[in-house]
């Protein structure tokens, strides 16, 4: 018996009402999403000396696109925004 035939075959979506179903069923799976800002001259003692009330100033400049990114690949710039009490991103291209 070769290699090949000791493996049960996987079955492959028929159709593409299948392949449909699939891809809606993938939009549902939970993700988070994560945004880095790099912190301007932080160090270990900055981070030890850190209280509650602190104020950190970010190396990004006031208007400047972050990039937004899934598992390290990145989805496109995003600026900060304010959506009632609520700090956002906004999404302002794809990559």
């Amino acid at each position: 018996m070769s290699e090949l035939q000791q493996y049960t075959p996987v079955a492959v979506a028929s159709g593409e009402e299948e392949l449909n179903r699939r891809l809606a069923e993938l939009q549902q799976l939970p993700m988070s999403l994560v945004l880095e800002v790099e912190i301007a001259d932080f160090t270990v003692g900055t981070l030890m000396a850190l209280q509650p009330g602190a104020v950190l100033a970010t190396a990004a400049q006031q208007n400047e696109d972050l990039m937004l990114q899934v598992n390290g690949q990145p989805v496109g710039p995003v600026k900060f925004d304010v959506t009632g009490d609520r700090l956002a991103v906004r999404l302002t291209g794809i990559a």
